[in-house]
């Protein structure tokens, strides 16, 4: 069944209300104008429709992927030559302020700042010699102050200590070394349920996803792996009969029969729903 077709036996609003796809959108469909169209939601409303009404839209896909490609190399070639001339411009001149004020500080040198200026300078750099010269003698007097006091102490040290402060000390350093043990548990603890969930699709995957905390839903279509956060919310997710598979903490799970799935995710991992425990729990009847 084409587009045409299911247009013939139905209205646009019949359509928008069973699909949940607004008639603005179906309309952009119906008369191929992708332009106010993203590349992902294009493809979306067309795989759903082909879902609710076992359609098959290649050709209409086809065209949406045609157009999607030539947009973005026009993107491309537009976009790219005038920043280029635009750069090379900029430096030009920054270069050339660069050296005049390096010209212009050599003219100055050479013909402004005279010896008189030169030996003003010269007292100046006197006492500054001067200057380091004392704090050098006062450092060397210091050292040698320290240590004197080092071997008074060291002469003190000879002396017996009472056992019991050198058990206090023992005692405290293990306290301090099993709370920095306790500490760097619970770090890797953290670490351990903290993360995301990774779903790889095979090839073209069409999914949609539900905040279990909000109710917030948005749908998918990708070829390249997704991460789904789980760090602090709990998702529902429904896919397409297109192959997939999900990696957590090291474990696969692959699905690749053909079927619709529906699944809850969160940071205690993936678990499997019939479509009646997906719905009841919050998903979307309807994408």
């Amino acid at each position: 069944m084409q587009l045409n077709e299911i247009l013939e036996e139905n209205s646009v609003k019949a359509i928008s209300k069973k699909t949940n796809i607004s008639e603005n959108n179906l309309e952009a469909l119906i008369n191929d104008d992708f332009s106010e169209l993203k590349r992902a939601k294009a493809l979306g409303f067309i795989s759903i429709i082909e879902r609710d009404y076992d359609a098959d839209l290649k050709t209409l896909k086809e065209k949406a992927l045609v157009y999607y490609d030539a947009h973005s190399e026009n993107d491309r070639i537009s976009v790219g030559l005038p920043m280029d001339e635009e750069k090379r411009g900029r430096s030009i001149w920054v270069l050339l302020l660069v050296l005049g004020l390096l010209a212009y500080a050599t003219w100055y040198f050479f013909t402004q700042f005279d010896q008189k200026t030169l030996t003003t300078l010269l007292p100046f750099q006197d006492d500054k010699t001067q200057e380091l010269t004392s704090l050098k003698d006062d450092s060397m007097l210091n050292e040698a102050t320290v240590e004197k006091d080092l071997s008074i102490s060291e002469a003190l040290s000879s002396v017996p200590k009472n056992d019991t402060f050198v058990k206090k000390d023992i005692v405290l350093t293990s306290m301090e070394t099993e709370k920095k043990t306790e500490v760097t548990d619970v770090n890797t603890t953290v670490e351990d349920v903290a993360g995301s969930v990774k779903l790889v699709p095979q090839h073209r995957l069409w999914f949609g996803l539900v905040e279990m905390g909000t109710g917030e839903r948005d749908h998918f279509s990708i070829s390249k792996p997704y991460e789904i956060d789980v760090k602090e919310k709990s998702w529902l997710l429904a896919t397409s009969t297109a192959a997939f598979s999900f990696i957590y903490k090291k474990e696969t799970q692959e699905y690749n029969d053909s079927k619709e799935h529906y699944f809850k995710v969160s940071k205690e991992g993936v678990i499997h729903l019939s479509r009646e425990e997906y719905i009841a729990q919050g998903g979307w009847q309807k994408w």
